[in-house]
C-alpha cells in the first residue's frame, strides 16, 4: 500500500509539473505574438513616414524644377522682346536716315542742277555760231585771255583728276591756281564776253567757298569743276582761242 501510496504521489507531481510548462510555453508564445505585433506596428509607422518625406522631397524638387523653367522662359522672352525693339529702333534710325537728305547730297543737287544751266547755255546763245562776233579784243588782251583761259582749262583737268582721288591738298592747291588765274583777267573777260562773265565769276566764286570750307565735299567741288571746265571752253570758242 505504501508503495502504491507513493506512486500515485509520483504520478501528481509529474501531472503538476506537466501542467505548470504548458502554462509557461502559452506565455511565452503570448509574448513573441505581441513582440512581433509590436514590430509590426513599428515596421508600418516607418514606412509610412518614409513615404511622406519622398512624397515632400519630390514635390520639392518638382517645384525647383517648375522655378528654372520659368526662369529660363522670361529671360528668353525678355532677349526677344530686346532684340525686338533694336530691330525696331535701327529701322526707325535707318529711315530717319533715308529722310534726310545729306549735306553732300544737296549739294550735288545743286551742282546738277547748275550744270544743266551750263549745259543749256552749251546749245544757246553763247555757241550760237549764228550770232554777231563779239567785240574786237586788244591784242595785249586778247594775249593775257588766252593764256588764262588755257592755263584754267587745264587746272580744271587737274581738279577733277584730284578731287576724284581724294587728295583735298591738291585740290586746295589747284582751285588756289584758279582763282588766281581768274583774279588776273576777270576784268578783261568782262570787258570782251560780258554775257559771259556772270556765269564764269559765279561758278569761281563757289569753287572758292567749297575749298575753303572746314571739310571738303569733294562730290560738289568735282561738279562745280564741270562747270568751270564748259565755261571756258564756250569762252575760248567765242574768243576764237584754240
Amino acid at each position: 500500500m505504501r508503495q502504491l501510496y507513493v506512486m500515485a504521489v509520483l504520478v501528481c507531481i509529474f501531472i503538476l509539473a506537466g501542467c505548470g510548462s504548458e502554462s509557461d510555453n502559452k506565455e511565452a508564445l503570448g509574448i513573441h505574438k505581441a513582440t512581433t505585433v509590436t514590430n509590426d506596428s513599428g515596421s508600418s509607422t516607418n514606412d509610412g513616414e518614409n513615404k511622406e518625406e519622398k512624397t515632400d522631397e519630390l514635390q520639392a524638387k518638382e517645384a525647383e524644377t517648375a522655378a528654372e523653367v520659368k526662369e529660363v522662359e522670361e529671360a528668353k522672352a525678355a532677349k526677344e522682346a530686346n532684340e525686338a525693339n533694336e530691330v525696331k529702333e535701327t529701322a526707325k534710325k535707318e529711315e530717319k536716315e533715308e529722310l534726310k537728305p545729306s549735306k553732300q547730297t544737296q549739294e550735288v543737287k545743286k551742282a546738277i542742277a547748275a550744270n544743266k544751266a551750263a549745259n543749256a547755255a552749251v546749245g544757246g546763245s553763247i555757241m550760237n555760231k549764228n550770232e554777231p562776233d563779239a567785240p574786237a579784243v586788244k591784242d595785249t588782251d586778247k594775249a593775257g585771255i588766252e593764256k588764262a583761259v588755257k592755263e584754267i582749262r587745264s587746272l580744271a583737268k587737274d581738279l577733277k583728276q584730284q578731287a576724284e582721288g581724294g587728295d583735298t591738298a591738291e585740290v586746295k592747291a589747284i582751285a588756289g591756281q584758279i582763282i588766281q588765274a581768274w583774279d588776273a583777267v576777270k576784268s578783261d573777260i568782262k570787258a570782251s564776253a560780258a554775257d559771259m562773265y556772270p556765269f564764269l565769276d559765279e561758278k569761281i566764286t563757289k569753287l572758292a567757298e567749297q575749298t575753303n570750307a572746314e571739310e571738303i565735299d569733294l562730290e560738289a567741288v568735282i561738279q562745280i569743276d564741270y562747270q568751270i571746265y564748259q565755261g571756258f571752253r564756250q569762252l575760248a570758242e567765242k574768243l576764237g582761242i584754240e
